[in-house]
């Protein structure tokens, strides 16, 4: 699925990093486009378990997932685990409720912050915004050992885009 590769703007990296503090290690990138100097690779494949047993990076620490969407079921149980396991994990997917990979976040106690006023301008391979995104996003975001309960937090895009959108 060509969204699959769509990268995550550096706006919405600010906005996270402002929000909850440094992001130590991108979960689902490529070496091209990760958002810091940590990440896993598709080669290293962030569903296999093993990475929760090496020291990356330290508890507490934060991470991002932009998973592919078109399959982000897998992607969103592992964030859990590694949540579980005393990271914060912090991320963004289509906003659709009627999901299982939804019900999942919402059974772990996450922080969701669905995005009003318009919708996120993801990147092509060139760094360029690709228009014409057809979904409403939300992001989310999984305390250490999910020590949160379920909350709502409505976000603008204003807020993420700081200059007019």
């Amino acid at each position: 699925m060509a969204n699959d590769k769509w990268r995550t703007p550096p706006e919405v990296i600010g906005f996270i990093t402002e929000r909850f503090g440094s992001i130590e290690i991108d979960l689902c990138s490529s070496d091209e486009n990760r958002v810091c100097s940590k990440n896993i690779n598709e080669q290293e494949n962030f569903l296999d378990d093993n990475h929760l047993n090496f020291n990356m990076i330290n508890k507490g620490d934060l991470a991002w997932c932009n998973p592919p969407y078109s399959k982000p079921l897998p992607f969103v149980k592992q964030c859990v685990k590694w949540a579980k396991c005393g990271y914060a994990v912090t991320g963004i997917l289509n906003f659709d409720t009627s999901t299982k990979w939804f019900a999942e976040l919402i059974n772990a106690n996450v922080l969701i912050m669905p995005i009003t006023g318009g919708r996120i301008s993801f990147l092509n391979g060139d760094g360029v915004a690709i228009k014409g995104n057809s979904k409403p996003q939300f992001i989310f975001y999984l305390a250490p050992f999910l020590a949160k309960s379920v909350q709502t937090e409505y976000i603008n895009i204003n807020d993420i885009y700081l200059e007019d959108y």
